[in-house]
């Protein structure tokens, strides 16, 4: 339970990688928030395995996204394309108005996949596509030139998307 998670915290920087993974999965299962900020620093540990570092940051934002929000900022210009991938996969949890630009730079990405996370996540978050384009098969220039399009969306409608938030964060009375 929660009082061992000062404990399981300090499996985030132990030499073995399981121990490491598993302390991650612990944090997830026992769902106390603390742990956040030891989550996204093991995140943001670029010496770390892909694989943890993702997991950590994937736990950090459904345990608190906003707080989780100022590293996402950070990780979505990472080296490893599964860490941007996990960025724009997870941005879909995330209800600030800067996770948007954030999405669209991560739709012009050199890896596919990352590309289309981020426009899926894109889609939950504003519920626009864009227009018809044929991703699976895209370049990295052709992505890039499609963000494009998004950004010009994304100006022209950000007041009408602040203003429902707004509008949502309001008691039902």
């Amino acid at each position: 339970g929660k009082p061992v998670v000062p404990i399981v915290i300090k499996g985030l920087t132990m030499p073995g990688v399981r121990i490491r993974y598993n302390s991650v999965e612990t944090l997830k299962i026992i769902n106390d928030p603390q742990a956040v900020p030891h989550l996204l620093k093991a995140a943001l540990n670029t010496n770390d395995l892909v694989r943890i570092r993702a997991h950590a940051l994937r736990t950090a934002v459904r345990l608190d996204p906003h707080r989780s929000f100022p590293a996402m900022r950070m990780l979505s210009d990472d080296t490893k394309d599964t860490i941007r991938r996990t960025v724009a996969f997870e941005a879909r949890k995330i209800r600030e108005q800067a996770i948007g630009p954030i999405l669209i730079k991560l739709m012009g990405d050199s890896a596919l996949f990352v590309s289309e996370a981020a426009r899926e996540s894109f889609w939950v978050i504003t519920r626009y596509s864009g227009k018809s384009h044929d991703w699976a098969s895209s370049t990295h220039e052709q992505r890039k030139a499609w963000a494009q399009e998004f950004t010009e969306w994304w100006d022209m409608n950000i007041r009408r998307l602040q203003e429902q938030q707004q509008q949502q964060e309001q008691p039902i009375s």
